[in-house]
């Protein structure tokens, strides 16, 4: 669920997600990397720089500036982050130099520490991260297209495991706490969308939400703790949302039938009464845009604008909090934005968080 900490204003625990493509129709290339976002009293922001290294930008709440802290140096990132909280850490995944998996965490607002949780040649995506109780989960893609997952009791000592083996995992995963699962969907063989779930410490189940010709770029899961989520482009540029509140039985819907242009970012709005479901994708000439409805497909999906054309070069990330709703991109030139809808509006307020050449 995904990379950066936005204000508390609007977060949530998102997935991580992949590169997001040019300008145009259709996902293109990898030309920017997703900031990530999280849950927290201030909005915390991850981002990969142009020079490999991992920067966090934090605000907090009801206050107008931004500030900055260097978590790891030129070199030591080649992904998109994944951010999320643990107790009072602020925790943080990405691929390190030379395919190797690294863990970085903060304390209140100490120093940043770093962990090498798999070594070179372990990891071939973006990670996703996720917190159970006092435990930390990352998943990514390893070798030969399997799915891997680490986790760790707070402390030095990380276990690992195989969720899914070779020829089965063919993007970044998302992965998200349901009810008492563990839940990672992945881009399966064939495009399918697949997901993985495993309750307490048994073993991994796998299904196919969605068959072949459904995933074309990396999913979005969330929950709102009684319905799970899991968005996805799909074929054409449409936009595809499924959902389960009976598990493992999912309803499938489309919220857009063509013009999504990147990998999704879901995110659900339990500050609200009823819930709310917010999908944000980039589309037609990298404009951004918000599609929202209530949980269990009630009423339609509504559209709102969030950012006009030449305004998203990467995938969203997207998130909330009591306050409203929140989303970080990067933007055209590579800066770091970060856009906020209180609950009850319908105007997306812009804050530029860093100037261009800030986002690799």
């Amino acid at each position: 669920m995904s990379r950066i900490s936005v204000k508390t204003r609007m977060l949530g625990t998102v997935a991580a997600a992949a590169a997001l493509g040019t300008l145009g129709v259709g996902t293109a290339a990898h030309a920017a990397t997703t900031p990530a976002i999280t849950d927290t009293t201030a909005a915390v922001l991850a981002v990969e720089t142009p020079a490999n290294g991992l920067e966090v930008y934090w605000q907090a709440n009801g206050t107008t500036p931004w500030f900055s802290e260097t978590v790891a140096g030129p070199g030591s990132t080649y992904s998109a982050p994944s951010v999320t909280h643990v107790g009072n850490r602020t925790v943080i995944a990405a691929e390190g130099p030379n395919g190797s998996l690294r863990f970085y965490y903060q304390t209140g607002n100490g120093p940043w520490h770093g962990e090498t949780v798999a070594g070179q040649g372990s990891t071939f995506s973006a990670p996703s991260i996720a917190a159970d109780g006092n435990t930390v989960a990352i998943a990514a893609e390893g070798a030969s297209n399997r799915l891997r997952y680490y986790w760790q009791l707070i402390g030095p000592v990380w276990f690992s495991g195989t969720v899914a083996g070779p020829g089965t995992t063919f993007s970044a995963p998302s992965m998200t706490k349901y009810g008492n699962r563990m839940v990672i969907a992945a881009q399966g063989p064939g495009e399918s969308l697949d997901l993985y779930s495993q309750a307490g410490l048994g073993p991994w189940v796998p299904q196919t939400v969605a068959g072949p010709g459904s995933e074309v770029g990396t999913p979005s899961a969330a929950t709102d703790g009684g319905t799970l989520l899991v968005a996805a482009e799909g074929a054409g540029g449409s936009l595809k949302v499924y959902e389960s509140s009976v598990f493992p039985f999912f309803v499938a819907s489309t919220v857009k039938a063509s013009g999504v242009t990147s990998d999704p970012s879901i995110s659900v709005n339990a500050g609200v009464f009823p819930a709310r479901v917010n999908v944000v994708a980039r589309g037609f000439l990298s404009s951004l845009a918000d599609y929202w409805q209530q949980p269990l497909g009630g009423p339609a999906w509504n559209a709102q604008g969030v950012a006009p054309i030449f305004n998203a070069l990467s995938s969203p990330s997207a998130s909330y909090n009591f306050v409203g709703n929140l989303i970080t991109v990067a933007g055209i030139g590579s800066d770091l934005r970060f856009f906020w809808e209180a609950n009850g509006s319908t105007t997306w307020n812009s804050e530029l968080v860093a100037p261009a050449g800030s986002v690799a």
